[in-house]
């Protein structure tokens, strides 16, 4: 199996959010980007984590996020201890939770990225 890449994941995401709200984004300053950016992908990955879905969609949702974090415990390990997580507590859990903290985790990073890929696009001064 091959390892996941959450930051290339959630840098899909990314990309996708700007799509969507590319006339908020054009006349605003980066820092203001990043974090109205960060701020609308984290509320889409904080949804899921706080609304209970139905059975069937929540096995599928866990195998899914099984397979993600197979070969990415240190990247889980490492977003548990910034957000103050217990470890043993997270893995105990719906392994969706465990992947959605992963991508919170990713998040600035992956949008830093990819602003830094939009930079002509969004008309962003640095």
């Amino acid at each position: 199996m091959e390892k996941y890449n959450y930051v290339e994941a959630v840098k899909e995401n990314v990309r996708s959010y700007i799509r969507d709200n590319i006339k908020i984004l054009e006349y605003i300053s980066r820092d203001e980007k990043e974090e109205i950016i960060s701020n609308g992908v984290l509320t889409e990955y904080m949804n899921p984590l706080l609304v209970q879905a139905n059975k069937k969609f929540a096995d599928i949702e866990n195998w899914t996020a099984e397979e993600h974090l197979c070969h990415n415990f240190d990247l889980l390990f490492k977003a548990v201890n910034v957000f103050g997580l217990d470890f043993e507590q997270t893995l105990t859990g719906q392994p969706a939770y465990a992947d959605g903290i992963v991508r919170c985790y990713v998040v600035k990073r992956a949008v830093s990225e990819v602003l830094d890929e939009y930079e002509d696009l969004l008309d962003i001064e640095e």
